[in-house]
């Protein structure tokens, strides 16, 4: 079995074997395909369904989609001129809710103003400079992160 390098990286021994189940799935399936059938596997990790998509680009005649959602999402094969039915294509172009161009500015700031967490060395030095009351060096360095 020769390994299979995916994006320039050799894949694991268990995943070379799943390109090469996988490419003998494709060639029964061309084999008995009367371009009207699809090969669908099973519900599949993300990754195994990655190596489907990659395998599949190198043959031109074949396509592929993924299906379902979460972790019942499959892989969908089916010859490149083989047409979605109208009704699966008006469901497709129902369901694609065009991106606004400009985004929202409601949205809330990425960082929190106030830390989540602070050291207890911070923690006990800022306990220290608010109960001594303000001076003249911790003004000016408030005074610097308050903008």
């Amino acid at each position: 079995l020769a390994f299979p390098c995916f994006d320039g990286l050799y894949l694991p021994k268990q995943e070379n074997e799943f390109v090469h189940h996988v490419l003998g799935e494709l060639e029964t399936y061309q084999q008995k395909n009367s371009h009207k059938s699809v090969l669908l596997f099973p519900p599949l990790p993300s990754r195994l369904r990655y190596l489907i998509h990659k395998t599949i680009e190198d043959l031109p005649e074949l396509t592929t989609f993924s299906v379902g959602e979460s972790w019942c999402r499959r892989v969908v094969v089916c010859p490149c001129d083989m047409s979605y039915p109208l009704s699966v294509k008006g469901e497709r172009e129902v369901n694609i809710k065009p991106r606004p161009t400009v985004p929202p500015r409601s949205r809330a700031p990425k960082r929190p103003d106030k830390p989540l967490y602070m050291p207890r060395a911070a923690r006990e030095r800022l306990s220290l400079q608010n109960s001594q009351g303000p001076t003249v060096g911790s003004e000016l360095s408030n005074s610097a992160c308050d903008f």
